[in-house]
């Protein structure tokens, strides 16, 4: 929640021993290294994903070698080599390049400078400095995203969604195991061992105290007026997320969406945040803001309970 506190939590809920005492539940099998998947110029393409797994192919633009990760590789420049050469990104069209590079009054300036017209969208501008000869430097230019870079990004989303929900229904059982063997399924596709001796896995990279997990197994949720599937998914949802080391109410709540449906009822959910941190008239202002996200979005509901019972967890 960042800015509310959280009223005193009830009395520890044990949930009977249902989560077993057992590292091979919280933590990934041995993964390749990097240097075994970069055999083969990188046929295996986890760690050229990794490089641009930030990118968004549906809001992708034109983009400076700079944003790509090389933290495997060890400079920009074999990042952008191997990702070339493999297919997922290539040099940016000079058009585009120009009108990311500069704005439309640079670009006037430009076609001043050479005695052209000035008018039209950046793009006609740009297309009439280069028929004019005007040649980008190449240490300048851009890059994009190819068909090919969009799906990889699009694929691993793709395996990253059904290895969340197929660990979620997992865990409704409850089925450790076989929430495990989704998330180490995920990791057959895309972890490694980074050059450092960093995992990058799907799993958590702390050490995920037992007592969380236990208090979110057996946490009743009796301010909820929702069914037990409801309760039992949440909880699920819940523990999923922490195995992967995931806390962010949005994207729980996001995930929590994608296998129930049912809209969550939680009446005395601002009841549940405290604002004795704050003066009388800031604290009134918050809890008015929190009544009036409730009254407008269900959603907000979802992400303010998720954060009660995160906190929770964390007091156990």
């Amino acid at each position: 929640m960042g800015l509310f506190s959280f009223r005193k939590p009830p009395a520890r809920v044990n949930s009977s021993g249902s989560v077993p005492h057992t590292a091979d539940l919280l933590y990934p099998a041995v993964l390749p290294a990097f240097s075994e998947i970069a055999a083969g110029e990188h046929r295996d393409p986890r760690a050229v994903f990794y490089t641009i797994r930030f990118m968004d192919p549906q809001r992708s633009r034109p983009f400076t070698p700079d944003v790509l990760d090389a933290s495997d590789f060890g400079s920009k420049a074999e990042v952008r080599r191997v990702l070339v050469r493999r297919g997922f990104v290539q040099n940016a069209d000079a058009g585009h390049t120009l009108s990311v590079l500069y704005t439309k009054d640079a670009m006037k300036e430009l076609l001043r400078k050479r005695g052209l017209s000035v008018g039209g969208t950046k793009e006609q501008q740009a297309a009439r400095l280069l028929a004019d000869g005007f040649r980008i430097s190449p240490s300048r230019r851009l890059l994009e995203l190819t068909a090919s870079g969009s799906a990889l990004i699009a694929a691993h989303g793709v395996n990253l969604s059904e290895a969340i929900r197929r660990a979620t229904l997992a865990l409704k059982e409850p089925d450790y195991p076989g929430a495990v063997a989704a998330y180490r399924d995920y990791d057959s596709r895309w972890g490694y061992v980074h050059p450092s001796g960093k995992t990058h896995t799907i799993f958590a990279s702390y050490d995920v105290p037992f007592r969380r997990l236990d208090f979110l197994a057996g946490y009743p949720m009796r301010e909820l007026c929702n069914s037990e599937d409801f309760r039992r998914t949440l909880r699920a949802c819940l523990i999923a997320g922490l195995m992967r080391g995931e806390q962010e109410r949005t994207e729980l709540a996001f995930r929590f969406k994608e296998v129930c449906q049912e809209q969550i009822v939680c009446p005395g959910i601002v009841g549940l945040f405290t604002m004795d941190d704050f003066d009388g008239s800031t604290a009134a202002a918050m809890r008015e803001a929190m009544e009036q996200n409730v009254a407008a979005d269900s959603d907000f509901t979802l992400e303010y309970y998720i954060s009660h019972v995160l906190y929770l967890s964390r007091r156990a």
